[in-house]
């Protein structure tokens, strides 16, 4: 999204994306997002926070909005935001399906990673719908039943971040745990009173999911394979 007609805010789900989207709106500053997004657009002319959060990769906002705006993310701890993912999709099945998502908070890292080796494989394989859903049969006796919406939220916010960073060297990144960096620049750039403040939506949701090597190996094998920044012969 373009903020304040100052910058480009690249949303990396799981990074805190709406809270920061939520904290621009607070300190006044203009939204605007690419084409596709009309209703939110709509919303936001209006000083509403848009009820549809949707997430744009790097090359979808500079076609959109071209390339003289500088671009900034947050970055978060890999395995701690895949994590946080994982819960944010417990949450989200809860939601509809209660018991469901109780089975899947009981999931072991063991079982999970079996699951999705099984079924799914490296990241990229998540806009199969297919796959995605003998994952979670894996997982769960008779599956989960299908909805676009669900659906969408697994696979958006599981896959790797390079999936919407798309490996850009020029993207200034802000650590997600670092407030005063991130809104002095917000404010030196606006001349706002940019304040950012934070809100943990699955603080409370459970997972057996932890982080170990074992998770480490697998996260860096499937999900997000280490990115050659430099040309060897190997």
């Amino acid at each position: 999204m373009l903020v304040d007609n100052k910058f480009l805010f690249l949303k990396i789900p799981r990074t805190a994306t709406v809270a920061f989207e939520r904290s621009c709106f607070l300190a006044g500053l203009s939204i605007k997002y690419p084409s596709d997004d009309i209703l939110a657009q709509r919303q936001a002319d209006k000083g509403i926070e848009p009820r549809r959060h949707a997430h744009q990769t790097i090359s979808k906002l500079r076609e959109y909005f071209g390339y003289d705006y500088p671009v900034i993310a947050i970055e978060r701890e890999p395995l701690e935001r895949f994590l946080s993912a994982w819960k944010y999709v417990i949450k989200f099945v809860s939601e509809q399906h209660p018991e469901i998502s109780k089975v899947l908070a009981q999931v072991s890292t063991e079982a999970f990673i079996d699951a999705w080796q099984s079924e799914i494989g490296y990241s990229s394989n998540l806009q199969d719908i297919e796959k995605c859903s003998n994952f979670f049969k894996r997982l769960v006796k008779g599956g989960l039943p299908y909805n676009k919406n669900t659906y969408m939220i697994f696979t958006s916010v599981m896959t790797g971040p390079s999936r919407w960073h798309e490996n850009d060297n020029s993207i200034l990144y802000f650590n997600i745990k670092d407030n005063v960096a991130l809104e002095q620049y917000v404010r030196s750039i606006t001349g706002k009173p940019f304040e950012f403040i934070i809100t943990n939506h699955t603080k409370t949701i459970d997972t057996n999911l932890c982080i170990d090597s074992t998770l480490e190996d697998f996260y860096f094998t499937l999900i997000e394979p280490p990115y050659k920044k430099v040309n060897t012969l190997i």
